[in-house]
């Protein structure tokens, strides 16, 4: 059986766990590496069996544990050779890291995947759809300044989708942070707010996405109760049957659920 769960999903560390049976993966490694491995235990998955770790970018919430990680289970890390070039170049990875650099995709034992670009404020950042041996597809894409067409194709005919949904817009404005950080968070090279994510969701639900986790939500300027209400609220004004569409999200600082896909 082929599962889907996320370790943790904020803007304080964000890792999720693919696994076919035959093949696991995580997509990024944020957190701690003693949180991720007793996570991974927890869901029967020893962390010596995993496949490999693809990355969507290098910023220290999405590979604050790889360092530790690929010293007590040295397996490839995948993702977009700016990335890739950014970590050795700083001293994020050991230094005889398998670091397998991918422009379009390829295939770990028998999950296939495609990268597609992505915006946002770092070296190369992507995000990841998966083909699943029965041909189900996933797509995962966070860390996003705007949800460009090229998303937005990407993840079109996905069964689940992750996506994110990073900050309210009115906790953001009272939050106390500088402004320049602020700017930065709502531009094109920042994050998805509630709102943006909930127009988002509405495009791929009309192309025929019926599961969603709602991901990445930020610590200090979101609830996830709200991420949640924004995007329901949304489909239900445009008379879109919200109750019909799968609708989650993902915790911050726990494990989500297992999905069965």
């Amino acid at each position: 059986m082929t599962q889907l769960f996320t370790l943790f999903s904020s803007s304080a560390g964000n890792c999720a766990c693919l696994s076919s049976g035959a093949t696991t993966l995580l997509i990024d490694a944020g957190g701690n590496c003693k949180k991720i491995s007793e996570a991974l235990l927890g869901h029967g998955i020893d962390p010596q069996s995993l496949n490999g770790i693809l990355l969507t970018h290098e910023h220290t919430d999405h590979i604050s544990a790889l360092k530790v990680l690929l010293k007590r289970c040295p397996v490839p890390v995948y993702s977009r050779p700016g990335t890739l070039q950014y970590l050795a170049d700083h001293d994020l990875v050991p230094p005889n890291a398998d670091l397998i650099p991918v422009e379009e995709g390829g295939v770990i034992g028998d999950i296939s995947f495609a990268v597609f670009p992505t915006l946002h404020d770092c070296a190369d950042p992507c995000g990841y759809t998966f083909s699943l041996p029965d041909g189900r597809k996933i797509g995962v894409a966070t860390d996003l300044g705007r949800f460009t067409d090229v998303v937005f194709d990407s993840l079109c005919g996905s069964d689940i989708v992750v996506l994110e949904s990073n900050y309210d817009r009115n906790m953001l404005e009272v939050s106390g942070y500088p402004y320049p950080l602020i700017r930065r968070i709502k531009s094109d090279t920042g994050h998805l707010s509630n709102d943006d994510c909930a127009g988002a969701v509405l495009r791929l639900v009309r192309q025929g996405v019926r599961r969603l986790i709602l991901a990445h939500t930020s610590k200090q300027n979101n609830f996830e109760e709200l991420a949640w209400r924004t995007t329901y609220d949304t489909l239900q004004q445009e008379d879109l049957q919200p109750d019909e569409i799968t609708l989650e999200v993902a915790p911050k600082f726990t494990c989500s659920p297992v999905i069965a896909v």
